[in-house]
Order: C-alpha cells, then sequence, then structure tokens
C-alpha cells in the first residue's frame, strides 16, 4: 500500500512529506514532478517508476503524490489520494491551497496521521478526524475523561452528540450505464447504485435499514459502521456517523432493468442527403420529469450543417465538433418527442462512416431503475422524535443508442 504522500504546489515544490512503511526519498518522485511541470498535457494518474509506481490527483491548488511498492493497489491508492484531497479540502479554512498547507501545517500532518495509519485507510470521516483535531484541551484535574473524546469501538461516531432536532436523510442514487444496439435490442446495462446519507441524531442511535424482500443488489460495499449478517442481507443494522457519509455502493447487470428513457433513431441516406428522427419515449413508470435531458449525436466528415425542427426544446449544430445538440429542461412521461433534421453531403461522401451514436444524458427523482427499494428506516435506543427522509434519484453514465456497427 502507500509508502508515502507527498503535498506538492501547481509548480512541483514539495510543501510536506509523510512517509507511512518506508523512507522513500523526495528524487523517487522527480518523474512526477517533472510531469506536473509540463502543462502541455495532464500528467497521469499513475507512472511506473522502477519497483514503485508514482500516484498522482490535483486538489484544488495542491498536488497529492502517493509512492507505493509494485502497482498491484495502484487504482485503491489513486481512490485514496482523492480521498486525502478531499480530507484537505474540507478541513483546512480555506480549501487545498498552498497558503493553507503552509498556515494550517500542524492540522495537515494530523489529517495524513489520522486518515492513514501503516499505508492503509484508517479514520475516513471527516467529522470524526475534526473531532481529533479540534478537541478541546484536557482538565488535569478531571478523571476517568477519554482524551482523544473518541470512541475506539465505533472510531465513525462523535461521542456525546446532543441535537436540538435529530433527522436521517437518505438519497438512494443509481447511475445507467447503457449501449442499445441498431435493432433496439439492449447489449448492455450496467446500474452503480449507492445510499448516501445525511445523519444528526443524537445519542448512540441504533439504525435498520430494512429492504422490499424483492431488492436485489450485487457486489456491495458496507460502510464500517454496518453489522450485517450477509452480503445480500434485506435488513442492515448501523450505528451512522454523524454528518454525510456513503451507507453502501452495489452494482447490478442486468439487459431486463427499467429505462428512464429509450431513443428510437432512424437515418436515411440518400446520395447527396441525409434525413434523420431521434424520437424519445420516457417510462410511463416515471413520478418525476426528466431534468437536464441531453441528446447530442456526431455528423460524419463530409455531412454539411443539418437544418433542425426540435418540438420542445433547444436543437442546435456545433461546428467546431460537429454535434448536433438537443437540450430540454424536463420531460414529463406523457410526452413522446421527435427531433427531425435534414443536411446536404459531399459529393465524395462516404457511406462507410455513416453511422452515429446518440448519447443521452438526464437525472431523474422519485425512479429506481434496479427496483432497488426501501421499506423502512427503524432507530432504536433513542427517546427523541426524529425526522426521516429518503429520495431516490436516477441519473445517467454511458448511456448510448447504437444506428450501425
Amino acid at each position: 500500500m502507500l509508502s508515502s504522500i507527498f503535498l506538492l504546489n501547481k509548480d512541483a515544490i514539495i510543501l510536506i512529506e509523510k512517509q507511512y512503511r518506508e523512507n522513500i526519498p523526495r528524487s523517487q518522485i522527480d518523474s512526477a514532478c517533472l510531469s506536473i511541470r509540463d502543462r502541455t498535457a495532464l500528467p497521469s494518474s499513475v507512472i511506473p517508476s522502477g519497483d514503485y509506481t508514482i500516484l498522482l490527483h490535483k486538489q484544488d491548488d495542491i498536488w497529492v503524490v502517493g509512492v507505493c511498492e509494485g502497482d498491484e493497489f495502484a487504482l485503491f491508492g489513486v481512490s485514496l489520494l482523492k480521498h486525502i484531497g478531499f480530507l484537505l479540502s474540507s478541513q483546512l479554512k480555506d480549501g487545498a491551497t498552498e497558503a493553507s498547507v503552509k498556515n494550517e501545517y500542524p492540522s495537515v500532518y494530523q489529517i495524513l496521521d489520522l486518515a492513514i495509519d501503516y499505508g492503509y485507510p484508517f479514520l475516513d470521516e471527516s467529522n470524526t478526524i475534526q473531532t481529533v483535531i479540534n478537541r478541546p484541551p484536557i482538565d488535569p484535574k478531571a478523571r476517568g475523561m477519554n482524551r482523544l473524546q473518541l470512541d475506539l469501538q465505533k472510531p465513525w461516531r462523535q461521542m456525546n452528540i446532543k441535537r436540538f432536532t435529530n433527522e436521517i436523510l437518505m438519497d438512494i442514487i443509481e447511475t445507467v450505464d447503457l449501449m442499445v444496439s441498431p435493432h433496439g435490442r439492449t447489449e448492455f446495462c450496467h446500474i452503480r447504485g449507492e445510499i448516501k446519507v445525511t445523519s444528526k441524531l443524537s445519542e448512540q442511535p441504533l439504525c435498520k435499514l430494512v429492504l422490499l424482500p424483492s431488492t436485489h443488489y450485487e457486489d456491495v460495499v458496507f460502510h464500517r459502521c454496518i453489522e450485517a449478517e450477509s452480503s445480500d442481507a434485506k435488513v442492515i443494522p448501523f450505528i451512522p456517523p454523524d454528518g454525510p457519509f456513503t451507507l453502501l455502493q452495489y452494482r447490478l447487470t442486468a439487459t431486463q432493468s427499467n429505462l428512464p428513457i429509450f431513443v428510437i433513431p432512424k437515418f436515411a441516406w440518400s446520395k447527396g442527403s441525409v434525413t434523420f428522427e431521434i424520437s424519445l419515449k420516457s417510462d410511463t413508470n416515471l413520478t418525476k420529469p426528466l431534468e437536464g435531458l441531453e441528446i447530442r449525436f456526431e455528423l460524419p466528415i463530409g455531412v454539411f450543417s443539418p437544418s433542425l425542427a426540435a418540438p420542445e426544446g433547444k436543437a442546435i449544430y456545433d461546428m467546431s465538433t460537429r454535434e448536433v445538440v438537443w437540450t430540454m429542461n424536463s420531460l414529463s412521461k406523457a410526452e413522446n418527442l421527435t427531433l427531425k433534421g435534414s443536411a446536404s453531403t459531399d459529393s465524395n461522401f462516404d457511406l462507410g462512416g455513416r453511422h452515429p451514436t446518440i448519447g443521452v444524458s438526464f437525472s431523474t427523482t422519485g425512479y429506481v431503475p434496479s427496483g432497488f427499494k426501501i421499506d423502512k428506516l427503524d432507530i432504536e435506543g433513542v427517546d427523541y422524535r426524529i425526522f426521516k427522509g429518503v429520495k431516490y434519484i436516477a441519473k445517467s453514465g454511458s448511456y448510448e443508442f447504437r444506428t450501425g456497427l
């Protein structure tokens, strides 16, 4: 895992170094420094360097550079650097800047100490790290006081939390990656799901998330506060951290998932011209409109600027990228719309490149493509009133409809 971390400014000057497993000389990251100073291209996140691998992540004005042995855990190391960057950005007064690192030097070292232990993640909740860093001075006359003000059995949970109002909010977010063949068949459908929680509860509440029996998920990653009996448990008990955190992440690969929107593209090519229709059909199960809807496709070289007729929203042609972009603020489930267009083509146009790919982006609420559903959220061990909120969010990832091989 990570042997060391270096914090660099935008000119690749080392501001701080932290050694975890062995003493890595500064010269080991010379290749990373050269890449950062090269303004012509962004440096790679992973740079092989002999027996080591150099990892890079840019956070605000700071470069977080890590060194690990070999390359087996490189991608995990990059994700850890991203989390370190987030902690620096959220915990330092002015974010992850050179001035903040210099002005809050002790706090930066404490963050690097607490977030990683011997090269592995340790305290990953920003609220817990903040509790340790900002703990009040210890009264030497007080007895039985936990010097760290930290529950060693549940280090993600602050101690002695008291709130005037208590609430727990959950966002179930599913991102759909989709590829549909020219014949309208779903070739690939991959759903990435996560439950984002914001917990503001007093004392030590025991929460039990109960899923509907029909709910199915795979490759789950639980937050360490969860004490589930199995990886596909329908009852998920946990004592939450205070503040925002990710309760769990999961994925599903299926060809029969619900699709918020389906596109039917039709292109008719003839000598000297092309006409096209892009039809949209939204799922009748949508409870809210699709928001931020954007449909785009690139016309091949040899096709001139098209004329476009959009029944709703705005359709434009970007000459620099050769893309047709159709945008709408929202689309309700009752609407089936068709964008119509036509263009002339060059006399030497090659019909072999006449198969655009239609890309779609959107978001909507109250809809879960995978069928992931919460039955109820029970909270035990408390005697106060709690506001509970659950929101379902679906959005597009790589969402494509092909018109040819």
